[in-house]
């Protein structure tokens, strides 16, 4: 499906490929810390959640922190879908949904 162009433009996932992320969006939510939340301790996550076989080997993209404390990480579960888990310092919580690939073909990035 084509993306919309804009400021954070994506590609739509096909609702097979949405039905997949979820699934694994559900196993990686959980999973992810919620003190001294960076992104070494993500990546930590992402590494056990692979070695544990509970989430394919090559899915995790990475994860960037913002210098307000936030941080972004994503796993590509399909040539244009992505998880995206986003936490949120302020207020101390993980929003994890299930989107498409940039334009670009990025993952973890999103605007703030």
């Amino acid at each position: 499906r084509p993306p919309v162009y804009g400021g954070d433009s994506r590609y739509l996932p096909c609702d097979d490929e949405r039905r997949i992320a979820e699934q694994l969006a559900a196993t990686i939510s959980p999973a992810l810390p919620t003190e001294n939340v960076t992104t070494s301790s993500v990546e930590a996550v992402a590494l056990a959640l692979e070695t544990d076989g509970r989430v394919p080997s090559g899915f995790y993209e990475g994860s960037y922190a913002y210098p307000n404390g936030d941080v972004v990480a994503g796993w590509s579960t399909a040539p244009i879908t992505c998880i995206l888990a986003i936490w949120a310092d302020e207020a101390g919580t993980w929003e994890v949904r299930v989107t498409g690939k940039t334009i670009d073909g990025g993952c973890v990035y999103i605007a703030r």
